[in-house]
C-alpha cells in the first residue's frame, strides 16, 4: 500500500480532522503521511491547526491505527477506497475538498456516473411514496442509478423501487459501516450490497451524530448529476442535500404537492428559488439527457468554492464575531434549527471562513 493511501486513512481516523483539514495538511506538508512528522513551526502556520491538534498529530500511532482499521474492514466485509485509487468516484474526485477516504460495501460501476439522487421526508404521505415509485421506475428504465441515504420514508422507497425495477442503487451513510441504521432497513441494506453499493466516509465504529448528516448529504449530491426532492418540510435534511447540489453545480428538481401541505413547504420553497418543477420523468430528462455524464468542466478546484455569504451564513458569521460557540449555542443565538446551522457551517468551513474543533465549537478564521 502506498504512503499516500496510508496517510489519507490515518488522517481520516483522527477525530477533529475532516476533509478540509486533511487536504490542507497534505498540501502544506507535501503528503498526507508527512503531516504526522511535520515540525510544529510548519503546522503553526496552517489555518485551523492549534497546539493541541499539532501535539495529537505528533503522538498519533498511525501505523498501528491503520493496521487495525484495515483488519477491521476486512472482517466487516468492506473495502477502503482513497483518492489514490482508480475506482474512487470521479464525480466526487472533482469536488472542492473531496472526502479522501470512502468505506465501501459492494462495488462502484461505470454506470454510477449516470446517477440521480432522490431524497425527502422520513414520514412521507401516500402521495409522496407514489410519486417516488413512479418516477424512480421510469428513471431506471432511462438508465439512471439512484442515490439516497437509506433513511426511512422517501430514501427507502427510492432504493427499493430502483432495485425492484432491475436497476442499481447507492446508499450513503452518516456513520461507519459496522452497523445498519435504521435497523429496520437491514434487508434493504443487504440487497444494496449485491445490487449496488453502500458508502461512507466515516471510519468503522463511528456512530451517527447530527453533525455527520450534512457531510453525508454532500456525498449524496456529489455522486449524482442532480437531486430530486420529494416532500420536504421547511427544515428537512433533504433541503441540505439540495443546497449542496447547488454548491456543486448539480441540477435541483422538486415534486410539487398540495399548496398548504406542511410536508411540501420545503419543496415549494425550492421551486420558488429556481428548482425544476417535476411532474414526470421528461421534466428531468429535459435537463439531464439520458447517458450524458458529468463532463470535466464540472471540476471544482479547492480555491474556486463559492465565496458569497447567504443570509443564513451571514447571521452565523456575525454571531461568531465575539468568539467561538458550540453548535447548539450557535443555533440558539441564530434562532435556526441545528441541522441547518451544521450544514451552513460545513459550507463555510469549505470556504475557509470558520473552523470547528472536535467538540463542535466553531470559530471565525482570521486573516
Amino acid at each position: 500500500m502506498s504512503d499516500k493511501r496510508l496517510g489519507w486513512i490515518a488522517l481520516n481516523l483522527m477525530s477533529g480532522i475532516g476533509p478540509v483539514l486533511s487536504h490542507r495538511l497534505a498540501d502544506a506538508c507535501g503528503s498526507p503521511l508527512a503531516a504526522f512528522s511535520a515540525p510544529d513551526s510548519l503546522l503553526a502556520q496552517q489555518r485551523g491547526i492549534n497546539i493541541g491538534l499539532a501535539k495529537r498529530l505528533a503522538s498519533f500511532n498511525w501505523q498501528d491505527s491503520v493496521e487495525k482499521e484495515l483488519t477491521k474492514a476486512q472482517h466487516a466485509g468492506c473495502r477502503i477506497v482513497t483518492l489514490e485509487d482508480k475506482d474512487y468516484p470521479e464525480a466526487l474526485r472533482f469536488q472542492a475538498f473531496p472526502p479522501p477516504v470512502l468505506y465501501l460495501r459492494g462495488v462502484f460501476q461505470p454506470e454510477d456516473r449516470q446517477a440521480l439522487a432522490v431524497v425527502g421526508s422520513r414520514k412521507p404521505s401516500h402521495y409522496g411514496l407514489s410519486a417516488v415509485k413512479d418516477i424512480v421506475s421510469d428513471l431506471v428504465k432511462a438508465g439512471f442509478v439512484i442515490v439516497s441515504g437509506l433513511a426511512r420514508g422517501i430514501d427507502t422507497m427510492a432504493h427499493r423501487t430502483a432495485m425492484e425495477a432491475g436497476g442499481r442503487s447507492v446508499a450513503v451513510l452518516a456513520h461507519g459501516l459496522h452497523r445498519v441504521y435504521p435497523e429496520a432497513n437491514k434487508k434493504l441494506h443487504d440487497q444494496l450490497v449485491t445490487q449496488g453499493a453502500i458508502v461512507s466516509e466515516f471510519p468503522l465504529g463511528v456512530d451517527p451524530r447530527p453533525a455527520y448528516f450534512p457531510r453525508r448529504n454532500r456525498i449524496i449530491s456529489g455522486l449524482a448529476r442532480g437531486v430530486l426532492v420529494v416532500e420536504a418540510g421547511p427544515v428537512s435534511g433533504a433541503l441540505i442535500t439540495a443546497r449542496w447540489a447547488g454548491e456543486q453545480g448539480r441540477e435541483v428538481f422538486a415534486v410539487p404537492g398540495s399548496y398548504n401541505a406542511w410536508l411540501c413547504r420545503g419543496t415549494h420553497a425550492l421551486i420558488q428559488d429556481g428548482a425544476k418543477l417535476v411532474t414526470c420523468i421528461q421534466d428531468i430528462l429535459d435537463e439531464l439527457p439520458s447517458q450524458q455524464v458529468l463532463p470535466d468542466t464540472h471540476r471544482q478546484p479547492k480555491d474556486s468554492f463559492r465565496q458569497e455569504l447567504s443570509s443564513g451564513q451571514n447571521v452565523i458569521f456575525q454571531a461568531l464575531e465575539a468568539g467561538g460557540l458550540q453548535v447548539n449555542q450557535l443555533a440558539a443565538v441564530c434562532e435556526r434549527p441545528v441541522n441547518l446551522v451544521l450544514a451552513e457551517l460545513l459550507i463555510m468551513e469549505l470556504q475557509g471562513l470558520v473552523q470547528g474543533t472536535p467538540g463542535q465549537v466553531y470559530y471565525r478564521v482570521k486573516g
